[in-house]
């Protein structure tokens, strides 16, 4: 099946960042992205191009000097519906921010908003304030930016740089293979970008804020190859322990696109050891989304993402999803995604709305 996707995605039709932009063959994120795992917040340049990608442009100001400090806000809403019940509530709400101290010190944060539990009891009710939780505080050294070369040291807490790169709450293998161990830790990362290949080196702490159980510490490496313009292939690995369990992780990764067309793919094996008995199980997971860009401020999209996982846990889920991506101005974003999730004789669907304001 993945053959058949790449090579149907690579023999279509000419294209721009993540997935778009492999089809225009940027080496990384990082010109685009405050993040150099591409998503989210835009540099001052990645507000250029997003700009002349908007439904209704406008032209750059001539002479615009790079903001040290750049902005973004994005809330989410979410429609669930089961068999038994359909509820519409506030997933969550991010600020993003970005300051620049000296051209190659910068800070970086994500403030969030949790929503509040749909069973929550009097006697555990949280105030707004205590709801706040800092999905990203950082700090980022550039240790070199020299045309296809760079080098970059970040430190602090952040998201684990695995997968495809897919937005928050798109992304089901990213959960599954976390499997309840943060996904917020204290992390040391090295970006390395060169000509062909790019990625990152990691090393992680629990972070204080995590419950008993959930405090995993480790490494782990994701690397990229350019063979071609428009392709990137890569593989990751994670080695991790908590007070109950060890996991190990190994994955391929696929980006490829060419005219109008991007494809997406990842394959994760996953070995989880009880630390009681030292029993093992396994969970296999993936993902493939295939995209369409008729007009550059739209984006259109299917995926399927799912799991295996065997032994005591046996499980076997999927998630379907269609969606699209809508660039109404250069500093706003809809995004619409309809979902279905299936597991055994269980079916769930649900749709999720996101309103994503950058650089205002």
């Amino acid at each position: 099946m993945w053959v058949v996707w790449i090579i149907l995605v690579l023999m279509s039709a000419k294209t721009s960042a993540h997935p778009t932009y492999v089809r225009l063959g940027y080496t990384s994120c990082t010109g685009c992205h405050v993040s150099s795992q591409g998503g989210g917040l835009l540099t001052p340049y990645g507000e250029g191009i997003a700009t002349s990608q908007a439904l209704i442009s406008a032209e750059p100001e001539e002479g615009e000097s790079e903001s040290r400090y750049v902005q973004a806000f994005q809330g989410r809403l979410m429609r669930y519906t089961t068999e038994d019940e359909t509820r519409t509530f506030p997933m969550q709400m991010d600020y993003l921010a970005q300051f620049k101290i000296t051209p190659t010190v910068w800070l970086n944060g994500i403030l969030a908003v949790a929503p509040k539990p749909k069973d929550e009891s009097p006697e555990d009710a949280k105030s707004p304030y205590q709801r706040l939780y800092g999905r990203e505080v950082s700090a980022t050294w550039s240790l070199r930016a020299e045309g296809s070369k760079e080098d970059r040291l970040t430190v602090g807490i952040g998201a684990l740089p695995l997968g495809v790169g897919l937005v928050d709450h798109t992304a089901y293998v990213r959960q599954e293979n976390r499997q309840y161990v943060t996904d917020l830790p204290i992390t040391l990362k090295y970006y390395f970008a060169r000509e062909s290949f790019f990625g990152h080196a990691f090393a992680y702490l629990p972070n204080p804020q995590e419950e008993a159980g959930n405090e995993e510490s480790g490494h782990g490496l994701q690397t990229w190859w350019r063979p071609l313009r428009p392709l990137a292939i890569g593989v990751q690995g994670l080695q991790g322990e908590t007070d109950t369990i060890k996991r190990r992780q190994a994955g391929m990764l696929v980006k490829a696109g060419h005219g109008r067309f991007a494809y997406l793919g990842e394959l994760n094996r996953t070995w989880r050891e009880l630390q009681s008995d030292k029993s093992e199980f396994r969970q296999w997971t993936w993902l493939q989304q295939a995209s369409f860009y008729p007009r550059e401020y739209l984006h259109l999209y299917a995926s399927l993402q799912g799991l295996e996982r065997d032994r005591t846990f046996l499980t076997r889920e999927r998630r379907e999803a269609v969606g699209f991506e809508w660039r109404i101005w250069a500093h706003i974003t809809l995004m619409f995604e309809h979902r279905v999730r299936v597991a055994g004789e269980l079916k769930e669907k649900s749709q999720l709305l996101q309103l994503y304001f950058n650089g205002f």
